[in-house]
């Protein structure tokens, strides 16, 4: 006898809990969601708008909302155009979003929706076709991430920010080429004012000592 299916919202449960467990580490939420099998869609279009995906993340712990997002694009619940209008949000809101759903599962989820400038229309999906220069404010270990800015002040504030940690840090340059660049917040207020860029890291150019423009310590 085959079993039945899950029912969404016990899938949203089961993806809060994996989020919120060491487990994710060994046990990806993409895979978890990607195996899984849903009940089949009504024929009339439930799929949230915007504005009410955007209510559940305030009502949400914020990071829960990650899993829930992408479980929502893979299983058909959600529209491109809500992801567009939704994913800088919910990418803002979680605490180390990176972390948290995995570097892999977040550049899917921004390549599906297309490059977003906070700063113009929703619409515009045009990516800058010349190299930007960004820096990041962290340690030699996690120089590579998803997360950099276009000013060095708020790299500067970063870095020192990992140094209190203890240990060395630095803030990296890299000119981030056409194509890399996924997301830009500029001088949104949404985005804290922190001119934040989003990349896809693994398709950075080495990041080496080179690289790094400033350096401090505890």
């Amino acid at each position: 006898m085959t079993a039945p299916c899950p029912d969404r919202e016990d899938v949203r449960r089961v993806v809060a809990n994996e989020l919120l467990t060491p487990r994710r580490a060994q046990r990806p939420v993409a895979s978890l969601l990607l195996t899984a099998r849903f009940e089949p869609r009504p024929a009339v279009d439930l799929r949230p708008e915007p504005e009410a995906f955007l209510q559940e993340v305030h009502q949400r712990g914020r990071n829960e909302v990650p899993g829930v997002l992408f479980f929502e694009w893979h299983s058909g619940g959600m529209s491109r155009a809500t992801l567009r209008r939704v994913i800088l949000d919910v990418w803002q809101t979680a605490e180390f979003p990176a972390a948290l759903l995995g570097t892999a599962a977040w550049v899917e989820l921004f390549r599906a929706a297309g490059f977003i400038d906070r700063d113009k229309e929703l619409d515009d999906e045009e990516a800058p076709t010349e190299p930007i220069t960004a820096y990041r404010g962290t340690t030699l270990g996690r120089r590579r991430g998803m997360s950099w800015t276009t000013d060095r002040t708020q790299a500067l504030w970063f870095a020192n920010r990992c140094a209190l940690t203890g240990g060395e840090a630095h803030i990296f340059k890299v000119a981030v080429p056409h194509g890399v660049l996924l997301a830009f917040y500029g001088d949104d207020e949404a985005g804290r004012g922190e001119h934040e860029v989003v990349v896809d890291p693994v398709l950075l150019p080495p990041i080496g000592r080179k690289a790094i423009v400033a350096s401090m310590s505890r």
